[in-house]
């Protein structure tokens, strides 16, 4: 949360989990009713980053929540790196504005920034939906879990900094691509999976420069890409 009259170079005020509200006995009280959000005019922002780890799991930024007969958000300029700002204009008093996370089923289009991340169980892509897995990221998967796309995968490393998919103790399920149109895993490695690439009717997939190093499946249907009605360039 940005204090007031400073914008969106306010310090910005951690907010721990499970609180949702400040309250008024802080500097942070005081906001003005109905405030442009134009340049001069001050005005209140909220920030989330959009990778976070809540009681121990790795958890992703959706969206905010919040009542509009209370207040409404806009869009000032570009975001910063790995958060997302918002400027903040009040209508009544007690207004609450939440962030809010998930750890399994991305509903958003959702970017995931440079890092390593434990995942506490699968991910899922929702239809319609593009998760962008950016160069120089490792995604840890529990025994049993997997990374599960039925919207677009865009998993784009580079010959620098790779994409790493792993398990975070022995073995993993791997990446399952359904109707998953137009996806593409560049400068990838996918480790210790049962079945690395599985696509099932999904058509343009992309596959460059992926390594699959000790797969553990035990039968044909196991191959390190398995294709079914899906085409790949």
């Amino acid at each position: 949360l940005g204090p007031r009259n400073r914008g969106t170079n306010a310090v910005f005020y951690a907010v721990s989990y499970g609180q949702n509200n400040i309250g008024i006995g802080t500097i942070y009280k005081g906001v003005f009713l109905n405030q442009p959000t134009t340049d001069p005019n001050p005005y209140y922002s909220v920030r989330a980053p959009l990778t976070q780890s809540i009681n121990g799991v790795t958890a992703f930024f959706q969206n905010w929540s919040y009542d509009p007969n209370y207040a409404t958000l806009q869009q000032i300029g570009s975001n910063p790196p790995g958060y997302d700002l918002k400027a903040v204009l009040f209508k009544l008093a007690g207004a609450v504005i939440t962030a809010s996370y998930v750890s399994s089923n991305i509903t958003s289009d959702l970017t995931i920034y440079p890092g390593i991340y434990d995942l506490s169980g699968s991910l899922t892509v929702s239809s319609g939906v593009t998760l962008t897995i950016s160069p120089g990221t490792t995604l840890r998967f529990p025994v049993g879990a997997g990374l599960n796309v039925s919207g677009k995968l865009l998993a784009l490393g580079n010959s620098g900094q790779r994409v790493i998919l792993t398990s975070s103790s022995s073995t993993w399920n791997g990446v399952t691509l359904t109707a998953a149109n137009n996806s593409s895993l560049q400068y990838c490695d996918i480790n210790s999976a049962t079945k690395p690439i599985k696509a099932t009717n999904t058509s343009n997939l992309s596959v460059n420069s992926v390594t699959v190093n000790a797969a553990t499946g035990n039968s044909w249907t196991d191959a390190a890409i398995a294709l079914y009605g899906a085409t790949n360039t």
